[in-house]
């Protein structure tokens, strides 16, 4: 029986989704990474044994291990960024030709430097009250599509050079009215329009759209699948924390529907990905947070549009929220796993304030509230005074206690050789029992393995299956 697992990040993004997909794709043999979310926001690291890295933004991360990319219709895509991201994979890894397997839903939403523009001046704007947009455009993209889902550039239109024109001057003249709001000099320039309509028509040439049923009739029949998620559920466009969200659902939702309207019958395994303590980029909540933490993390940079990298200790108020509004976790991957040593043993399992006590960031909702916009969008004031209330951490046997869901994979540095499946045949039995074994006996068992126990096991176990 075929096999999709559905990757996605239970913190603020930036978790270790690319390594992950990488990993599963490598062992699993898998054909495909679906992206099922997001877009050219992401930042997916993967680094080769050969030590160089590459930032995979839109291309599945399996793509080193000859995987397949598909962007359905959920991702917001950004042609000029594809064709950047190719030619880069081209000059430092020598891939032939990337583009030739990569495939896209015609229906996905497609950026354009006018929605681009107008993120980045009114995240401008805000001064110190910044969202923490990565400037790219993805929230104004989604934003005029919702509003004029009509007029709204998609990729079928790369290859209808009078579509996409009437589109992208519809796009462009509508807001640029809108960014006089912010900038009264602000206007539509046909100079610059007819430059992107040419850049956009030579992207298209170089891409391959395909029709609504693609996924149905040639992924869905191709054995196991990876989904690949992006950013964190807790930035999700509902159950996030208003305004520092994104505009894409990043829970396993899309990723089911797909499943369903393909009439999928193969098993579907929910992995959510987190690290040994909790990370964002920018602004927003992180309750956790402690500048004391001396975290190594070399590819996570401060960037002019996200901002500074923050750390904080594990959070198990809000992972057990994020856990709760996925859709359903079934296994658990954590990353960063050789920080735990380094780190204090600290994790919160509650949050006080004036003597009341949460353990759900969710029980600051009323049960009407739950999954209804407006309730969502009042959790970031209602957080406000909250300090958390800490215990052990206890390596990754206290995590799967914390959430109350297996680890099965782990991993100690940023290569696919790195990770380990805990639930190998060639597992120690104190780690983990038998693969038969009832999810039950699985958590009860799990027993606390640091670094060092770690890096033994991953040299008797070899590369591992999932």
């Amino acid at each position: 029986m075929s096999t999709s697992v559905i990757v996605s990040g239970l913190g603020f993004g930036d978790e270790g989704k690319g390594l992950i997909t990488s990993y599963l794709t490598k062992t699993r043999h898998a054909h495909w990474n679906v992206r099922y979310n997001g877009g050219a926001q992401a930042a997916h690291h993967v680094v080769r044994e050969n030590s160089k890295w590459h930032r995979f933004q839109q291309l599945g991360s399996g793509t080193f291990d000859f995987a397949s990319t598909f962007l359905s219709r959920y991702v917001i895509v950004h042609p000029l960024r594809l064709l950047d991201e190719a030619r880069e994979l081209q000059d430092k890894h020598y891939l032939a030709n990337p583009l030739r397997t990569l495939f896209i839903d015609g229906r996905a939403v497609v950026i354009t430097p006018y929605h681009t523009a107008l993120n980045q001046l009114k995240e401008r704007s805000r001064g110190m009250a910044r969202h923490g947009s990565t400037g790219l455009g993805v929230g104004e993209t989604r934003a005029f599509e919702k509003k004029h889902p009509d007029l709204a550039l998609r990729a079928s239109d790369l290859s209808n050079p009078s579509r996409l024109k009437e589109r992208m001057r519809a796009i462009g003249e509508s807001l640029a009215d809108e960014a006089r709001e912010y900038e009264f000099s602000a206007q539509f320039d046909e100079a610059a329009f007819r430059r992107f309509v040419g850049d956009y028509i030579e992207a298209g040439r170089h891409l391959a759209v395909v029709s609504d049923d693609f996924f149905a009739t040639h992924i869905v029949r191709d054995g196991n699948i990876i989904f690949e998620g992006a950013q964190g559920i807790l930035l999700d466009e509902l159950y996030g924390f208003h305004p520092h969200n994104t505009w894409t659902n990043t829970t396993t939702a899309n990723a089911r529907a797909m499943l369903a309207e393909a009439d999928y019958s193969g098993e579907v395994v929910s992995l959510g990905v987190m690290r040994s303590y909790m990370s964002r980029h920018g602004a927003g909540p992180l309750p956790t947070e402690d500048l004391r933490l001396a975290v190594r993390d070399e590819h996570n940079t401060t960037g002019e549009w996200a901002g500074r990298m923050r750390y904080g200790h594990l959070d198990g108020v809000l992972l057990r929220y994020a856990m709760q509004v996925s859709g359903g976790i079934d296994e658990i991957a954590v990353t960063h796993v050789d920080e735990l040593d380094r780190l204090p043993d600290l994790a919160a399992v509650a949050y006080r304030r004036n003597g009341r006590r949460i353990e759900n960031v969710s029980e600051l909702l009323d049960p009407e509230e739950f999954g209804v916009r407006e309730g969502h969008m009042a959790l970031t004031k209602r957080l406000g005074g909250f300090e958390p209330e800490y215990a052990a951490k206890d390596g990754l046997e206290g995590i799967a206690r914390l959430l109350d869901c297996p680890v099965t994979l782990a991993s100690c540095g940023p290569r696919t050789r790195d990770v380990v499946d805990l639930r190998g045949s060639d597992t120690p039995p104190e780690v983990m029992p038998p693969r038969s074994a009832p999810r039950g006996v699985l958590r009860a068992s799990l027993t606390k393995v640091g670094p060092g126990s770690f890096r033994a096991l991953r040299q008797r176990q070899g590369s591992g299956r999932f």
